[in-house]
């Protein structure tokens, strides 16, 4: 179409896009798969009800659970917070043994930095064997 050019006078709407009678055809279908499902669950679920003898006896640790305590609240976020740091300060700035019977320390960060930087890092070792 061109500048000048009008579109073609019509009704106004697309007529070749949508059959109305594919669309009640589509929801009718629809609507019978819908009602035979329902049927089908409503047979299964009164099948299997009036059949409990054929099913095993649920277990009797099953309801050995205990009973829900409930969420587990922090009521003092600041101060658990501070704990939570000052443990882990604990840990990264003290020595202990990990692994005594194999001999594996935990030494504190700064000590650890200072003897990488002394020996460097390791080699990286090739897949043959050989260092690069």
């Amino acid at each position: 179409m061109g500048m000048n050019e009008q579109p073609p006078r019509g009704r106004g709407y697309e007529e070749g896009d949508a059959s109305f009678k594919a669309l009640v055809k589509w929801g009718v279908g629809l609507a019978v798969a819908v009602v035979v499902s329902a049927l089908l669950m409503f047979a299964l679920y009164h099948y299997f009800a009036a059949r409990p003898d054929k099913f095993p006896e649920p277990s009797p640790m099953a309801g050995a659970r205990p009973p829900y305590a409930g969420p587990k609240l922090q009521v003092r976020a600041p101060q658990d917070l501070k704990e939570w740091l000052a443990a882990e300060d604990a840990v990264l700035n003290s020595s202990a043994w990990v692994d005594p019977d194999k001999a594996i320390v935990r030494i504190p960060v700064k000590r650890a930095i200072e003897l990488l930087a002394e020996r460097g890092l390791p080699a990286k070792i090739e897949e043959g064997g050989a260092k690069p």
